[in-house]
């Protein structure tokens, strides 16, 4: 691997996760939440969580669109990837731990904070709630892996 490409980023589902051993979650390096909203019936410690960035998950609007019908899968993706590239946000914030004294405020945008882990850490696992289909994580994973996002420049 060039010394200027970073690891590719990985994703799973938080479900498959939490049914993972300790050695397992090993391997998922570095996992981080992208879910706008905190998932019902999960802990921080049932996913070995380091980090959760809610705006990384599709705004609100965006999401009772696709989940309403109103627009299909190829839509919310191309919409959700022009949120996340233009560092649309609505949290601003993110949370390394339990409770208020996790929480940080936000400078910048997820694939920001994404790359900068990546650097820092090597293999990142981001978490989302989907265990098939389509889920926002892949379209997330696709743009972290792409280099040019990075550069400022839009395929």
């Amino acid at each position: 691997m060039d010394k200027n490409q970073l690891p590719p980023l990985q994703q799973a589902s938080i479900y498959d996760v939490r049914a993972m051993s300790e050695a397992e979650r090993a391997n998922l390096g570095y996992p981080v939440l992208v879910m706008r909203r905190w998932p019902q019936g999960f802990s921080w410690e049932s996913l070995g969580l380091q980090l959760w960035l809610p705006d990384a998950g599709p705004s609100p609007e965006l999401l009772k669109a696709y989940q309403s019908k109103q627009i299909d899968w190829d839509e919310f993706a191309k919409r959700y990837r022009i949120e996340q590239l233009n560092n649309w946000h609505r949290a601003g914030y993110y949370k390394v731990g339990k409770g208020d004294e996790g929480r940080r405020e936000s400078h910048m945008s997820p694939l920001q904070h994404l790359e900068e882990l990546r650097r820092q850490y090597g293999l990142v696992t981001i978490l989302c709630h989907e265990r098939e289909g389509h889920c926002h994580r892949y379209v997330l994973e696709q743009l972290a892996n792409d280099q040019d996002a990075f550069s400022g420049r839009r395929r």
